[in-house]
């Protein structure tokens, strides 16, 4: 964490939803089904501060028996409507990446887009679920407006130089590792100086800079790099005919 980086969180309700799923998984307690039942259906997320999505495909995922009861439709309603608006952001998108704006850390908005997909694909297996899936794949990878895999060490132009503190202190870095990606607001924040090298005009989708001060683009997260495990272990396992 930075000094002075606040990580708010909004509300409670998306991650107590959650847990209550879980819990009804594991005992079937009625308790549980009602806090579920009477819960508002929280946005999409499958981050830190949004935890929603998670709660939604476990939910579906392990009470397919109940797939007739308003509460099971209420809920897939949700996951699919999340679906197809993130397809829809992928049709907008030139590189096929289902983005509709450059965050900090936008990268992993990406790799959950392309997970949220996977999971998708999971509950209702479409061949479209997993050509998403591989667009958001091939976008961390460098077909994007940068031409750089985002992924350290992969790729012909990759990034070489990740804000992260081991392989600063080691002199070389780690490979394998998804950094931030642009950030549309890099030109505000001051404090990292790879902002003098954009204005307000630079295009979204170009704030990337590989350098390792450059800690609003170039960083290294548990959270973002999670999901692109999970991607990994598809691909993989689809390579291997699993």
């Amino acid at each position: 964490m930075h000094a002075g980086q606040k990580y708010n969180d909004p509300g409670s309700g998306d991650e107590r939803l959650w847990a209550a799923v879980e819990l009804y998984n594991a005992t079937r307690g009625r308790i549980f089904l009602e806090y579920i039942s009477n819960s508002n259906l929280p946005p999409f997320g499958l981050g830190w501060t949004n935890t929603g999505s998670y709660a939604f495909f476990s939910f579906l995922d392990h009470n397919r028996e109940e797939s007739g009861s308003e509460l099971y439709q209420r809920m897939k309603d949700r996951f699919y409507a999340d679906t197809a608006e993130l397809l829809a952001r992928r049709q907008r998108s030139a590189y096929g990446v289902a983005l509709d704006r450059y965050v900090w850390g936008s990268n992993m908005d990406a790799a959950n887009a392309a997970m949220h997909f996977l999971l998708a694909n999971r509950l209702s297996p479409d061949s479209g679920y997993v050509d998403a899936t591989l667009d958001q794949f091939h976008y961390l990878m460098g077909r994007n407006a940068t031409g750089i895999s985002y992924v350290t060490c992969y790729g012909g132009r990759c990034a070489l130089h990740p804000h992260h503190r081991p392989s600063m202190a080691r002199g070389s870095r780690v490979p394998g590792m998804l950094v931030g990606g642009p950030f549309s607001g890099v030109s505000r924040i001051a404090r990292d100086p790879a902002s003098a090298l954009f204005t307000k005009d630079t295009p979204p989708a170009k704030c990337y800079a590989d350098r390792y001060e450059s800690f609003s683009t170039n960083e290294i997260c548990v959270y973002w790099n999670s999901p692109l495990a999970y991607i990994l272990a598809y691909l993989n396992d689809s390579a291997q005919g699993r």
